[in-house]
This record gives structure tokens, C-alpha cells and sequence, in this order.
């Protein structure tokens, strides 16, 4: 089976997907990137199939050329992926185009544009943020007018906290409006600013159907002796490296003792547990 890793460039992430994608059975890889092969090192590079040089991993076009010159070479692509946000969209509109299975265009871009996603999630009756799409100065004022001081401020497609600004008053939200200058075409996220514990929920899907759950909270240092990891379920080819790579740094870390490894005096908190209890809308 011909597989095809897309990635920017070869960072430690990256290289650790190749290595753990070069590990599985039957697996033929190869990899697009903004990167020559040169940069990968050498025991990984010489156990690819094929590498394509691209310009950028976000321009469906280029990643179309690419998988297209790989499958010429080295016979039908079987899968297409990447973990890099960004190429989310255009890497599954190439898909839709070959005829590769994989996520959806329209499922990518439910997380891509995040107040699209804020849409989907109130709609399914998850509770979020209040927000606002901003094409011009007016719609941020009528907004915080609404909600209040503080707000955040971001681009729609950002990712993770790429160019995210808190906005504490009306000074702040002006000089924010004349640096993004939104327009209808190319508008800012606002979003109502919410204070409380952080948490998150990765999972492992494998055809449409959530196998694996990984609960994250961010803890304050007095709330520590709650901080714990429950075993996890599920089939054991969901076990990823990865993932215990994770649990394994966790342990570690409350072994070493109170300090935190966030950037404030927070500490992490994991709980591995069984997807349908995450799903379902139990916790």
C-alpha cells in the first residue's frame, strides 16, 4: 500500500510521523514537503519510497502535482495525509479530485474556519463562545457592546494561537481593527473572552467511529492531587507510540515534583478513557 505523508518541513514532529508510519506492516511511504530529502535524516530517507519537492503545502494544486507525480512513479496512492492544520483543506479537496479516501472537504473545513466550527458545535449542543465574524469596524463594536470587555481577536483560519490578541478596551480593539482592516472577504474572528479550567479531548476515529478519547486539563498547582491518568480502551492498534510517549513525559513529570511545564503556574492533567464516554456526552 502506497501511503503519502505531506509536511511543511521536516521538524521533530514530523519526523516522528515518518518513523512511526515507516514502522507499519505493508506500508510503502513517501512524503511531500517544502524541504529536499537531505534534511531528513539519512536512516529515514533511504526507507522511502519517493519524495516530491513542493513549494507550498497549502496550494491544492501543488499538492495534486505532487501526489500525482508520486503515483506515476510508484503505482495508485492508497492514502493521503498530513498533521500539519493548515494543509487540512486543500490536502482533502486533492482527495475529493483522485479519488483518495480520507476526510472530507467539508469536514476539514468545520475545523478550518473556526467560526465555522463554533457554528457546528452549538448546533450539535455543545456550548461555546459567542463570536462574531468581523467584514468591517462596526460588527466588532456592535459585538463587544454585546458581550463586553475582554474579547479575543483572531484570523478564522487560524491555528492554535497564531496571531490571537486579547482586547481589553475600546483603545485596543481600535488599533486592532486599523492593523487586521477587515473586510467581507477577508474578515477577523471575534470572540467572547472566557475565563475558567482548561480542557481538551483528542480522539483516534478510525472509519467515521471514535475508538480512542484523550482528556486534557490544564490545573492549578493546589488542585495537583487531582492530576491523574486512568488506563485507556480500545483496539490495541489505536496504541500509538505517540500516545505513550505522552503518558510516559506525564509520568515523569509528577515525578520531578510541583513545578509546572506550562508557560504560567498551571500543570497538566491526562486521562485516557474510552471514547463512548466522551462521545455519547458523558464524561
Amino acid at each position: 500500500m502506497l501511503v503519502v505523508f505531506v509536511a511543511p518541513f521536516f521538524s521533530p514532529a514530523a519526523t516522528q510521523m515518518i518513523e512511526a508510519a515507516l514502522a507499519l506492516p505493508h506500508i510503502r511511504l513517501a512524503v511531500i514537503a517544502q524541504q529536499p530529502l537531505d534534511q531528513l535524516p539519512r536512516h529515514l530517507a533511504g526507507r522511502l519510497v519517493g519524495h516530491w519537492h513542493v513549494a507550498d503545502v497549502t496550494d491544492a494544486a501543488q499538492l495534486a502535482w505532487a501526489v500525482q507525480g508520486l503515483s506515476a512513479a510508484h503505482g495508485a496512492v492508497a492514502r493521503c495525509f498530513a498533521a500539519y492544520e493548515q494543509s487540512q483543506l486543500p490536502l482533502a479537496i486533492v482527495r475529493e479530485q483522485l479519488g483518495i479516501p480520507g476526510l472530507p472537504s467539508s469536514a476539514a473545513n468545520n475545523f478550518r474556519d473556526k467560526a465555522r466550527m463554533k457554528d457546528v458545535l452549538r448546533a450539535a449542543g455543545i456550548p461555546v463562545a459567542r463570536h462574531q465574524l468581523v467584514g468591517q469596524p462596526g460588527d466588532a463594536r456592535r459585538f463587544v457592546a454585546d458581550v463586553g470587555f475582554p474579547i479575543v481577536v483572531k484570523p478564522p483560519a487560524g491555528a492554535g494561537a497564531k496571531a490571537t490578541e486579547r482586547i481589553t478596551d475600546a483603545n485596543a480593539l481600535e488599533d486592532a481593527l486599523q492593523r487586521y482592516r477587515p473586510t467581507v472577504d477577508d474578515p477577523m474572528l471575534a470572540e467572547e473572552f472566557l475565563r475558567g479550567t482548561e480542557h481538551s479531548l483528542e480522539t483516534v476515529t478510525i472509519n467515521g467511529k471514535a475508538r480512542l478519547a484523550l482528556a486534557h486539563a490544564a490545573m492549578r498547582p493546589r488542585h495537583s492531587k487531582s492530576s491523574r491518568i486512568r488506563g485507556f480502551s480500545g483496539p490495541s492498534c489505536c496504541r500509538a507510540k505517540s500516545t505513550i510517549r505522552v503518558l510516559r513525559r506525564h509520568q515523569a513529570h509528577r515525578r520531578q515534583g510541583p513545578r509546572g511545564t506550562r508557560h504560567d503556574d498551571r500543570r497538566v492533567a491526562l486521562r485516557m478513557v474510552p471514547a463512548s464516554r466522551w462521545i455519547g456526552g458523558h464524561q
